[in-house]
């Protein structure tokens, strides 16, 4: 029975993390010749990879340029440009912006020097903030960036949210026992390395299951990825 896409993209998923830089960097060229030979697309695959695999593969100059497309143009790309225009209302500028963290990005190598055995996406959003901070205070000289404060939520605001809440829960509920564990420990605050030794996985594994996991609850409450 031949496997399916989720299944080799764990596979893979595995070597990424199994194999050290060298090996897996000179190894590309026969895995793209695998994968074109099975007609499996490679882009395919890394959609169904966590961020942290990404970070892996652009790490380790594994499908390099494919892999940082994936992350953050296909993931990253739309939440950061409703992010940016949220703070500027204008959208010519925040697509300016957008353009401009990627550069910064690229520039200051902090994807190269990322530590993956951190979840991603919390530090991601904490340096996208960092970067609009500075880009306020050099449009604004010395006077600091000041983000307003929204005030606390309104009665029909309260009940939305509690809503929200009791359909979050049935949502997780609903998910594989693994999956919901790693969740719900991360929205406790335990670290993904904590995780993996009470549950006895590799670190890899957790971060499978909590893409796994968000991508359900995405499903289930019918939201955008970003």
């Amino acid at each position: 029975m031949p496997l399916s896409q989720q299944d080799l993209a764990e596979a893979l998923d595995d070597v990424i993390w199994s194999l050290p830089s060298r090996e897996l960097s000179g190894a590309e060229t026969a895995f793209t010749a695998l994968l074109r030979a099975g007609q499996v697309s490679r882009a395919a695959l890394l959609r169904e990879m966590p961020d942290e695999t990404l970070i892996q593969c652009l790490q380790k100059r594994f499908f390099h340029r494919h892999a940082f497309e994936e992350l953050l143009v296909n993931r990253y790309e739309e939440g950061l440009e409703q992010f940016f225009l949220r703070r500027t209302h204008h959208r010519d500028q925040a697509r300016d912006l957008v353009q401009e963290f990627y550069v910064k990005l690229l520039e200051s190598q902090s994807l190269e020097r990322f530590d993956a055995s951190r979840p991603f996406r919390p530090w991601f959003w904490q340096v996208v903030r960092h970067f609009l901070i500075d880009q306020q205070r050099q449009r604004r000289g010395s006077e600091p960036f000041v983000e307003a404060i929204s005030p606390g939520p309104g009665p029909v605001e309260q009940a939305a949210l509690n809503e929200l809440t009791g359909r979050v829960e049935q949502a997780l509920a609903r998910l594989p026992p693994l999956q919901q564990h790693t969740l719900r420990g991360t929205m406790e605050g335990r670290e993904p390395g904590e995780l993996a030794g009470a549950l006895g996985i590799p670190l890899c594994h957790v971060y499978r299951h909590l893409f796994r996991a968000r991508r359900a609850l995405e499903r289930q409450l019918q939201l955008q990825p970003s």
